[in-house]
């Protein structure tokens, strides 16, 4: 009872105080240098899958754990894409879509611009009736949902449509869908879908179009609501802001949407709040962000809803928020005022392309960065953005006392000896936090089982041990007095 009580009250303070945005220093994937990553999450079981350069003109998909990015060696498959993926999907059943520019897959011309793979890496060969279709129209896709039995699919195209619908069950197209998206039309360049999210059964979409349709219904504002069958939702309408839209995403509670894209007027970046009938959510005022203009490209624009809070997070290339320092990566409340909780630091060093939330309010952060804050990392990192994420906080912290890991004296004046009994000879990577989440030590612990950790320069309280390698994680709690 008496941990218990120790841990509720500890999270109850960190919960008060304690500020987002650090990085996860366990989780460091190190597929390849070059700038190629694509990103898909399994919810059901977190991990990502990471399409990347395998070298040598070719590239490979892998699947990586979420806690610490080491390969997962059940899900295989040869290096055998010779142009990236563009696009990646993991079906609810697991099953992976992955559409790219390829006409072939290990040689094999069957599998034209989409494919599927099983859980294991193996290709689902049932899957397989729409891509020459994609390829007689030169799709390329931008952004892929699914959508109850259906996967929408949504990019660009030289010659034809640039929003699909296709049967999860075989791929094939579903044609009423598509002959009710069809005529996407815009006024200045060539249209656009950027994304796409499902509501209550409905299909939002956002881009760069302002017609919609055979019948030739214009969009002020580039978002549309779809039914499943690819006609407008009446009484869905934009009015108040024209441009294109990089991303959106929506407040599965409240049906809002929440878009960062480029004011067609002003030319300027911005995020808007729309409420589920299109109409712009005055409480929510649009903060200013002010930097880099290349957050405006549609390939570096990218937005994420926290469920459980309504606080929207965006990234790309800038660095001010509402006059408050933030660089490529920011969050906002529900009222769009900067939310100084939540603060990454120097952030990455190049631009942000795309963020992903997994279950547990964790965002991965992909992009062209060789370091993000002070830690090296190519092109992939797992950020903080809710205390109730942090390692070796809450329920999942175990005993401190331990048959093979023991910290003593604990309680100490500054001085603790780490004994290691049963793990000599593996590496582990050592970081020690204080209570606001700060990374105190961090360091690589290699070969021996007997470590000192030094606090006699911090202040007395609690702090919180993470040894981490690709197999194992262990925390402990550990008190300077």
């Amino acid at each position: 009872m008496k941990k218990i009580y120790f841990l509720f009250m500890l999270l109850v303070g960190l919960s008060a105080t304690a500020q987002d945005g650090w990085v996860y220093t366990a989780f460091n994937p190190t597929l390849s240098t070059a700038s190629n990553y694509r990103i898909a999450k399994d919810y059901a079981t977190d991990d990502l899958y990471v399409a990347y350069n395998a070298g040598g003109g070719t590239y490979s998909i892998k699947r990586i754990n979420a806690s610490t990015g080491a390969v997962v060696g059940s899900f295989t498959i040869p290096a055998n894409f010779t142009s990236p993926p563009s696009t990646m999907l993991v079906q609810s059943d697991g099953k992976l879509v992955v559409y790219g520019s390829f006409i072939s897959y290990n040689g094999d011309s069957t599998y034209k611009r989409i494919i599927r793979f099983n859980t294991n890496g193996s290709i689902d060969t049932t899957f397989n009736q729409s891509g020459s279709t994609f390829q007689s129209n030169i799709f390329t896709c931008k952004t892929m949902v699914e959508n109850g039995s259906k996967l929408v699919l949504g990019g660009t195209s030289n010659s034809g449509n640039i929003l699909y619908q296709i049967n999860k069950s075989n791929g094939s197209m579903d044609t009423t869908f598509n002959s009710n998206a069809s005529s996407i039309t815009e006024l200045t360049g060539n249209p656009s879908i950027n994304a796409i999210k499902v509501y209550g059964g409905n299909i939002i979409i956002g881009g760069h179009f302002n017609v919609y349709g055979t019948g030739g219904f214009p969009t002020p504002g580039t978002i549309c609501k779809l039914n499943s069958s690819g006609t407008l939702v009446s009484g869905f309408f934009l009015n108040g802001y024209g441009g294109t839209v990089t991303d959106l995403d929506v407040q599965q509670s409240t049906g809002k949407i929440v878009f960062c894209g480029t004011n067609a007027i002003t030319n300027a970046t911005t995020v808007v709040q729309l409420n589920s009938n299109g109409n712009v959510d005055t409480t929510f005022t649009s903060p200013s962000i002010t930097g880099s203009s290349s957050f405006i490209n549609p390939t570096a624009g990218t937005i994420q809803i926290q469920q459980n809070t309504g606080k929207v997070l965006f990234a790309g290339e800038f660095t001010t928020v509402n006059g408050v320092s933030r660089n490529d990566i920011a969050r906002v409340t529900t009222t769009g005022a900067i939310d100084l909780t939540f603060d990454p630091g120097a952030g990455s060093n190049v631009n942000v392309i795309e963020i992903l939330l997994d279950s547990s309010n964790n965002l991965y952060v992909r992009g062209p960065f060789t370091s993000f804050g002070p830690y090296t990392r190519s092109q992939l990192v797992k950020i903080s953005t809710s205390v109730m994420g942090r390692p070796a906080l809450g329920v999942d912290v175990p005993e401190i006392s331990n048959s093979k890991i023991s910290v003593f004296p604990n309680p100490s004046q500054g001085i603790f000896n780490l004994q290691m009994d049963g793990y000599e000879g593996e590496t582990f990577e050592l970081t020690v936090y204080n209570t606001l989440g700060q990374t105190i030590i961090e360091k690589t612990l290699t070969g021996e089982n007997n470590y000192q950790i030094d606090l006699t320069g911090q202040n007395t309280g609690n702090y919180f041990v993470k040894l981490a390698n690709n197999n194992t994680v262990i925390n402990k709690i550990i008190v300077k007095k």
